[in-house]
C-alpha cells in the first residue's frame, strides 16, 4: 500500500484561496492599517487621531505616513 504524500485533490482549492487571500491582502491592507492606527491612536491619546495616507512597504520592511 502506498501512502500518498500530497493530497492532490486540496492542492488546487488551497492554491485558490491563497490566491483570493493575497489579492485582497494587497488591495485592502492598507486601508485596515490606517484605520486601526487611528483607532489604536485616538484611544491612546484621546484626541482624534487622522492619518492623511499610509502605505505599507513589506519588501522593504517599512511604512510611510502622512499625518
Amino acid at each position: 500500500m502506498r501512502v500518498a504524500v500530497f493530497r492532490w485533490k486540496a492542492v488546487v482549492p488551497l492554491l485558490v484561496f491563497g490566491a483570493v487571500a493575497l489579492g485582497l491582502w494587497l488591495v485592502f491592507a492598507d486601508r485596515i492599517a490606517r484605520r486601526t492606527a487611528e483607532s489604536v491612536g485616538t484611544t491612546l491619546i484621546g484626541a482624534e487621531v487622522e492619518i492623511e495616507r499610509l502605505h505599507l512597504d513589506l519588501p522593504h520592511g517599512r511604512w510611510r505616513s502622512t499625518a
